[in-house]
């Protein structure tokens, strides 16, 4: 399926505005695909992965990079309540 993907975009690269129609459906489609499997990614963010991915970051060591900053984000969340309800507790 990715091969098939990347000819027919290559075969519309000298058709400025249907290329970019067509890639603002792909992107739309992945946005819903992500939205489906609950990544928690928004359009900006999803953009983002997009554009590395293009540039060659390998999408499973993206994949791991997000998580592990989700993981020192919610460590770091819940480290602030309980230093928050302990003060409160003073």
């Amino acid at each position: 399926m990715g091969s098939t993907t990347r000819s027919s975009t290559s075969s519309n690269a000298g058709s400025g505005p249907n290329q970019t129609v067509a890639a603002r459906e792909a992107f739309q489609v992945l946005l819903e695909l992500s939205k489906l499997l609950n990544t928690g990614l928004d359009a900006e963010t999803l953009a983002i992965c997009v554009r590395l991915c293009e540039n060659g970051v390998k999408p499973e060591a993206l994949s791991l990079v997000i998580n592990q900053a989700r993981q020192g984000v919610s460590k770091s969340t819940s480290s602030s309540n309980l230093a928050t309800n302990f003060d409160a507790k003073r």
